[in-house]
C-alpha cells in the first residue's frame, strides 16, 4: 500500500491527526504557579478532547487515523516551555502528500523522527531533502489532480522551492499564484489554507480574493466567508478583554477562565514562541474535506452552511476551541495520507 493524495477532496482513507504535549508535562515548566499550571493543563486537556472529537468523526466516515508521539526522553525539560513549540500539533504545516510521496518540509530532527515513526509503513515513500526543502510551507500548496497551485512568496514557498517541486513532479502542471494576495502578516508566514480551499470540483471556499485566481478556475463557483476575527468580535461579549497580545503575535480565548492576568503574563513571558498571528486566519476556510459531500469545520456558520445545501455538502462541526491560541484550524491539525481515486484533470 502506498500513500496517495491527488486532491483536497477525494474520499479520505487515512489521515494523521496532530498531538499536543501531554498535560503532565506542565509539571516540569519553570516559574509556573499552581494557578497557571492548572489553566495550562486545562488548555492541553481541552485540546486533546477536540483532537479526539475529530478522530471520531474521521473514523465514522471510514478513514483510518494514525497519530504521532513525542519522545520526551530526548527533550531537555529544563528548558521548557521556552525550548520547543509542540511541533506535532499541526502536521499540515510541514508535511504534504503529493502523488505517492510524503514530503517533509522541515529539517527538524524531532519532527522527522516522530512523523517517520507514525508512518513507518510508508518509509519507502518518504521524501526528505534537508538542503532543498528546508522550511517549505506545505499549506501553501494546493493539489487538484494534474494541476498543482503554489502560493509563491518569500516567507512561504520560495521560487527555489517552486522550481524544485516542478522538477520532482515533472508530469504535473504547476501554476504559481499569490493566493493570499497582498496580505502582510504581523509575523511569520501567512498560510494559504487560511484563505483558499477547494471543496469539490467546481467549488471554491475563500475570502474575497477571486481576482487572484479566477482566470485559472474559469466557470467555478466561489463561496465567500468573512475573516475569522470579525466573526470573533460579533460572537463573544467584550472581545477587547479576550484579545490578548504576546511579544510575537495575537491570540485569544473564547472562555473567560483564561482571562487571568497571571496566566497571560506567563504566556507573554514564557510562551511567546508558541503564539501565532491568529487574526489572519479565516477559520471556516481552514477545513478538512472528507469527500465531496462531507466537510469538517471548527465552528458553526449558519450562513455558510445554508449555502452549502445548494452543493449537497453536509457540514460537520468538530470544535477546535483553542484555535485562537494555537493559531491553527481543522486543516492544520490533520494531514491526509491516503485518498481514493485517480489523478484526474479538472482544469482545461
Amino acid at each position: 500500500m502506498k500513500p496517495q493524495a491527488y486532491t483536497e477532496f477525494q474520499p479520505l482513507e487515512e489521515v494523521l491527526i496532530g498531538r499536543n504535549f501531554d498535560s503532565s508535562l506542565v509539571d516540569s515548566f519553570q516559574q509556573c504557579s499552581p494557578n497557571v499550571k492548572s489553566l495550562l493543563k486545562q488548555l492541553f486537556d481541552e485540546t486533546e478532547e477536540d483532537f479526539q472529537s475529530l478522530i471520531k468523526i474521521c473514523k465514522t466516515y471510514g478513514a483510518k487515523v494514525v497519530r504521532p508521539d513525542y519522545n520526551y526522553r530526548t527533550m531537555n525539560l529544563k528548558e521548557y516551555p521556552v525550548g520547543q513549540y509542540p511541533y506535532l500539533n499541526q502536521p499540515r504545516d510541514i508535511n504534504i502528500v503529493i502523488d505517492n510521496k510524503i514530503i517533509f518540509g522541515n529539517a527538524d530532527t524531532h519532527h522527522i523522527m516522530a512523523i517517520g515513526k507514525a508512518l513507518a509503513k510508508y518509509k519507502d515513500y518518504f521524501h526528505i531533502d534537508r538542503k532543498n526543502l528546508h522550511l517549505l510551507t506545505c499549506p501553501s500548496i494546493v493539489r487538484l489532480g494534474e494541476d498543482i497551485m503554489v502560493d509563491v512568496k518569500p516567507d512561504a514557498v520560495t521560487p527555489e522551492h517552486y522550481e524544485y517541486l516542478k522538477n520532482l513532479f515533472p508530469d504535473y502542471r504547476f501554476n504559481f499564484r499569490r493566493l493570499t494576495g497582498d496580505v502582510k502578516p504581523m509575523m511569520g508566514t501567512t498560510h494559504s489554507d487560511s484563505y483558499f480551499a477547494i471543496l469539490k470540483p467546481g467549488l471554491i471556499l475563500t475570502e474575497k480574493r477571486e481576482h487572484l485566481y479566477k482566470d485559472v478556475y474559469k466557470g467555478w463557483d466561489i463561496l465567500e466567508v468573512e475573516r475569522g476575527w470579525r466573526q470573533f468580535n460579533k460572537k463573544w461579549i467584550k472581545p477587547e478583554k479576550l484579545r490578548l497580545h504576546s511579544r510575537n503575535g495575537i491570540y485569544a480565548f473564547d472562555h473567560g477562565r483564561y482571562d487571568d492576568d497571571e496566566f497571560n503574563k506567563y504566556v507573554s513571558d514564557w510562551l511567546s514562541e508558541w503564539v501565532g498571528y491568529s487574526q489572519e486566519t479565516v477559520w471556516d476556510i481552514n477545513c478538512l474535506v472528507l469527500d465531496e459531500e462531507n466537510v469538517v469545520f471548527s465552528q458553526e456558520n449558519k450562513e455558510l452552511f445554508k449555502k452549502l445545501e445548494k452543493y449537497k455538502i453536509n457540514p460537520i462541526v468538530s470544535p477546535f476551541r483553542h484555535r485562537w491560541f494555537w493559531d491553527g484550524g481543522i486543516h492544520c491539525i490533520s494531514l491526509d495520507i491516503r485518498r481514493k481515486g485517480n489523478r484526474e484533470r479538472y482544469l482545461d
